[in-house]
């Protein structure tokens, strides 16, 4: 009997050891389970924030640039929900950018917290994770085509460049986004942009070389194209132009003067929008229909810096003056550029000019994004513009941006045809990868349009089919000060779609 009660007296103690080991053991898987739970929302919390760093540096967010660890921190602590404990241990946020593996940017976002058992007792440590998401980005080629008209009517010099130029200005922000000080980015590493001023023409005019001598213009010229006999140049030949300064590359000739050069391609209508083959393949006329008048007849008054005339006597000793064709730009298109510096220079350049014709502005900007321009044959560069990408499932983007004031616009007598060539140049730029988006302010009603149709109307009738149902045509309409603002929302939209179809940010740990 004695011996039995030793017994039960000694299971004692050790039922109370075990009870606590338990107990000890609960609140060490509580604390482990805790710390777990922690470990697994941070990381959730820097894998958002390591994606949400990439996004931005690829929309060149200002905010990214000038404080990214401010940046990350706050979408660390954005995605740690409503954890009081987590929030109030969150230690130090670091952001390091680096290179894949294939040279593409990466991001790296490591958090730190302080650990706090709860139940154990046990001192407290310290948990730090980091996520990293990499940056792929596709080259995006850009060619903005900006309507640089002025008239509205044919008495009334309107005020719009500004206006176009403020617009195109806002959108290369956009494309380039901003450096580590909140300054506009000088080059953006898979972003090329090429500017084509249009008007009835575009200015191809090189201000690389002198206007004694134009490349362009001998080399891209078909065979007679610089003693035309035909167009405007009928009248050159009557008043004795060609017989007296040789031909279209006389630098004393008004265009040359006013360093001005326009091209167009083939006398059919199915040649003259063949915007892919180089003047190496298919070469071309010169535009020199010049008018023959008093130098004040139809004068383009805000290009009269750069607007210049040259006598001109027929057989019967008539004398008149050539003057600068008013039709083409002042500024000359710019290919595909990297240097933001130098899209602004060339922006500076626009003036205003004379009544608007959209089709040389299309067809100049498919030119400036096709590869068989490339090289010595186009626009010289070796490199750009880079190859179609048809179906979309290659390494580049490519995208026409066009903006315009319809109601500067005249198209051809005949309309039919005209829309048909609009859409056919467009069903070109689809076929071969080009993506077409278009902002087109419609300010007065246009009444020579028959039925008074408005041109809202015309514009969508014109564009819709070109720009995926409407889906990428942005139509402002009205005359008022909301205009630039609207101007930028539009432009806000398209760079945003650019952006995130040349960029894919993954998280790869």
């Amino acid at each position: 009997m004695l011996n039995r009660r030793l017994q039960r007296g000694n299971v004692a103690p050790f039922m109370i050891l075990a009870t606590g080991g338990l107990l000890l053991a609960s609140a060490y898987a509580i604390d482990v389970t805790r710390m777990t739970g922690n470990a697994s929302q941070l990381k959730r919390a820097t894998d958002a924030a390591a994606l949400a760093v990439g996004r931005a540096n690829a929309d060149g967010d200002e905010n990214v640039s000038k404080d990214p660890t401010g940046f990350a921190t706050a979408y660390v602590r954005q995605n740690l929900g409503m954890d009081a404990q987590l929030l109030d241990n969150l230690g130090e946020v670091t952001v390091e950018e680096g290179r894949s593996a294939d040279s593409n940017p990466t991001y790296r976002v490591t958090a730190t917290s302080r650990h706090d058992p709860q139940v154990s007792g046990n001192a407290s440590q310290d948990l730090t994770v980091h996520s990293t998401a990499e940056l792929i980005s596709k080259p995006l080629e850009v060619a903005l085509a900006i309507d640089s008209s002025e008239i509205e009517n044919a008495m009334t010099i309107g005020v719009n460049s500004k206006l176009h130029t403020d617009a195109a200005r806002y959108f290369l922000d956009r494309l380039f986004g901003t450096d580590s000080s909140g300054q506009p980015r000088e080059t953006k590493e898979n972003l090329r942009v090429a500017l084509v001023p249009f008007s009835q023409e575009v200015n191809v005019y090189d201000p690389q070389y002198s206007r004694a001598n134009q490349p362009r213009l001998t080399e891209w010229s078909a065979p007679g194209a610089l003693t035309p006999p035909d167009y405007g140049n009928v009248l050159l030949h009557q008043y004795g132009f060609f017989k007296r300064y040789g031909d279209l590359r006389n630098p004393q000739f008004p265009d040359r003067r006013a360093r001005r050069l326009a091209f167009y391609r083939g006398t059919n209508t199915n040649e003259s929008y063949d915007w892919i083959p180089s003047p190496a393949q298919s070469k071309m006329q010169v535009v020199a229909g010049m008018i023959i008048s008093s130098n004040e007849n139809m004068r383009a008054v805000v290009s009269e810096r750069r607007f210049f005339t040259l006598s001109a006597t027929n057989d019967d000793g008539v004398e008149n003056l050539v003057d600068t064709d008013a039709s083409i730009p002042n500024a000359p298109l710019l290919p595909l550029e990297a240097d933001r510096n130098a899209l602004d220079g060339r922006l500076d350049e626009i003036r205003g000019d004379w009544y608007l014709q959209v089709m040389p502005g299309l067809f100049w900007a498919g030119s400036a994004l096709s590869p068989n321009w490339r090289g010595s044959g186009g626009w010289g560069d070796n490199t750009y513009p880079l190859d179609f990408n048809p179906d979309g499932s290659g390494p580049n983007r490519k995208a026409i941006v066009l903006l315009l004031n319809w109601n500067s616009g005249i198209a051809t007598e005949d309309q039919n045809q005209s829309i048909q060539d609009f859409l056919d140049i467009c069903q070109s730029f689809s076929d071969n990868g080009v993506e077409f988006h278009a902002v087109v302010r419609a300010t007065t009603p246009l009444t020579s349009v028959p039925g008074g149709t408005s041109p809202v109307s015309i514009a969508s009738d014109w564009l819709t089919p070109c720009t995926d149902g409407g889906k990428r045509l942005h139509v402002i309409e009205g005359n008022s000060s909301d205009t630039p603002g609207d101007l930028r929302t539009a432009f806000d939209s398209i760079a945003n779609e650019l952006k995130s179809q040349a960029n894919r940010v993954l998280l790869v740990e």
